[in-house]
């Protein structure tokens, strides 16, 4: 049977392998055009008018 000291850092290593990989992709790589020009269109908006307002 292992004891615990002798896996403790796979364990870690293994359970932070997530976080990092996504740490990566967040912060490493640039978005698409596509979608850039999406953002682009959304900062620019008017909300105020996108809104539909009940009728009265």
């Amino acid at each position: 049977m292992r004891k615990f000291p002798q896996l403790g850092l796979v364990d870690t290593l293994f359970l932070a392998l997530p976080g990092i990989i996504d740490f990566y992709l967040h912060n490493g790589l640039e978005e698409t055009p596509t979608f850039q020009q999406y953002m682009d269109k959304i900062e620019s908006a008017d909300f105020e008018t996108m809104i539909e307002r009940p009728r009265t």
